[in-house]
């Protein structure tokens, strides 16, 4: 976060629970970044084109692994990721 928006003052909460991490930050330059990349509005969002079209395998894994960590969740009727955005 210091190197790309020069922010120094970030939180950082691990979820015992979840295994999760919260990164938490405040800056205008990093929402208007995120803003521009993947849109606003939990119904709006998506993601740009170039990602989804990726011919590096390591790239969609590690943006799956990520949205799993995010969103996914083991339940009693199995897998499965449950996200607004």
């Amino acid at each position: 976060m210091f190197t790309v928006f020069g922010i120094s003052n970030v939180f950082l909460n691990k979820k015992k629970r979840s295994n999760g991490i919260s990164l938490q930050f405040k800056t205008r330059k990093g929402y208007e970044f995120f803003s521009q990349l993947f849109n606003k509005g939990a119904s709006k969002k998506s993601l740009p084109e170039y990602m989804v079209n990726w011919k590096f395998e390591g790239c969609i894994s590690e943006l799956i692994l990520g949205y799993w960590r995010g969103d996914g969740n083991i339940g009693s009727q199995g897998v499965h990721f449950g996200s607004t955005s």
